[in-house]
């Protein structure tokens, strides 16, 4: 924006007019900007038009008459299938991935699936957090700082289990043929960590999927966590407080979806599909 002024011999943002900001808009389309760096342009725009405002300076009319809205399509998440997800979590456990910590990568993979915890949440967790009781884990929000219960099965809790008890060197105990895991003593401790014992990056989560082969980052567990819920039922309310999002818009765009599901089943089940 700024280097739009500096070209046209705009001295001030009070000189702007409606049409230099229909001009810039229109050079970006030029110069090839997508729709999104557009939006983002245009809502930068917005912001410093209002801060100036806060400063005394008039400028609603440039606002209102010459920033166009550029609505960008919503993308749909990208997402595995149930036998995916299945096959990934074999492999990372297997240790066919060629990864050196097995234990701890598939309890990462398993955790994240079952939950649907982001990344930073994830990477967030003490072990005093996880309640292998009740199988529930609480989670400090990453965005709005929302604590909230996220609920993980047996599947997680053994992978667990097994990453605490093999890379942690914590006490193991059978209590009825279950293994237990005590962790006394250690509640402040992140639950997944570095070969260096310092709390597991982000990047590094990342690549366990990487070697793993996985068609999805963290956030695509994230996505087929939701899509599978919703396919098997849940609704979507529930969805969005597992998720943590604090608007119903936000979990809905699984809904589309589950559409795209819907429809292959009626292309492939209706006798006129």
């Amino acid at each position: 924006m700024v280097e739009f002024m500096v070209d046209n011999d705009v001295e001030s943002p009070a000189e702007m007019t409606p049409r230099m900001m229909r001009s810039f808009q229109s050079q970006l389309v030029s110069n090839g900007a997508s729709k999104s760096q557009i939006s983002s342009n245009s809502s930068a725009c917005r912001r410093y038009v209002r801060f100036l405002e806060t400063k005394g300076m008039n400028l609603g009319a440039v606002l209102a008459m010459g920033l166009a809205s550029s609505k960008v399509p919503t993308r749909l998440p990208k997402f595995l299938k149930t036998q995916e997800v299945d096959d990934l979590i074999d492999r990372v456990h297997t240790g066919s991935y060629g990864g050196i910590h097995k234990e701890r990568d598939s309890a990462v993979v398993e955790f994240l699936y079952a939950t649907g915890v982001r990344v930073s949440e994830l990477c967030n967790l003490l072990i005093g957090d996880i309640n292998f009781s009740s199988l529930t884990a609480t989670v400090r929000g990453s965005k709005g700082g929302r604590s909230r219960t996220v609920i993980f099965g047996q599947a997680a809790l053994v992978s667990l289990e097994e990453y605490l008890v093999t890379d942690r060197h914590m006490v193991p105990s059978d209590v009825v043929g279950k293994l237990k895991v005590e962790i006394s003593g250690h509640e402040q401790e992140y639950l997944f960590t570095s070969s260096r014992g310092f709390k597991l990056d982000q990047r590094e989560v990342r690549r366990i999927l990487e070697r793993s082969g996985s068609k999805v980052s963290p956030h695509g567990l994230r996505h087929s966590f939701a899509t599978h819920l919703l396919d098997n039922g849940a609704d979507l309310r529930s969805v969005q407080e597992l998720l943590g999002h604090s608007r119903l818009s936000t979990t809905q765009i699984y809904t589309h979806v589950s559409k795209e599901r819907l429809i292959d089943v009626h292309r492939q089940s209706h006798p006129r599909g």
